[in-house]
């Protein structure tokens, strides 16, 4: 799960780009961790363990922005506290209030909630095999519609194994960059 969501982030954003991150427990504030480390500008919304985010936080964060928030990531199943954000309205407020990419950990919701990437306007969703699906771990999940796609190609983060233009290349030809 944290490879996909780092995938996600890497290969959508680039150095410096500005994005909200949603904290609300251990997953959301390592994703504030992840966007560090890769030199992102991080506003923080946060909630208090065990409560969820709230979405009109969201919305006044992006009402005040003129457009510089490139992405907003955030936890939909908070696993840490068993919290269920509001995923649906945050990302109806990112896609009517900015052109910022929804990227969404939906490790435990994907497979367990009904999550409808394409209804919502979700651009990334990341996901792992061991909780919401129930399968032993190891396999990681990264859909993005076609405008994560093109955010990918001037994405300057650095990347190799999760570089997922290097999956789509060779998925055309029905193989995988790596083993």
């Amino acid at each position: 799960g944290t490879a996909a969501m780092e995938a996600g982030i890497i290969n959508t954003l680039s150095r410096g780009d500005k994005v909200i991150c949603g904290a609300n427990g251990k997953f959301g504030e390592r994703w504030v961790k992840v966007a560090k480390a890769y030199g992102l500008d991080v506003e923080i919304v946060k909630a208090e363990w065990g409560q969820p985010l709230d979405p009109e936080s969201f919305r006044q964060v992006l009402e005040k922005d003129n457009n510089t928030i490139k992405a907003v990531i955030m936890t939909h199943s908070e696993t840490s506290t068993g919290v269920i954000n509001d995923l649906q309205t945050i990302s109806e407020h990112v896609k009517n209030l900015s052109s910022a990419l929804m990227i969404a950990d939906c490790v435990t919701s994907l497979g367990a909630c009904d999550v409808p990437m394409d209804d919502w306007g979700i651009d990334v969703i990341a996901s792992g095999s061991q909780k919401g699906y129930m399968i032993p771990p190891g396999l990681s999940f990264v859909a993005m519609n076609d405008k994560a796609w093109i955010a990918s190609k001037s994405s300057d983060l650095p990347k190799f194994y999760l570089d997922l233009n290097a999956y789509l290349t060779t998925v055309n030809k029905n193989s995988n960059p790596f083993t």
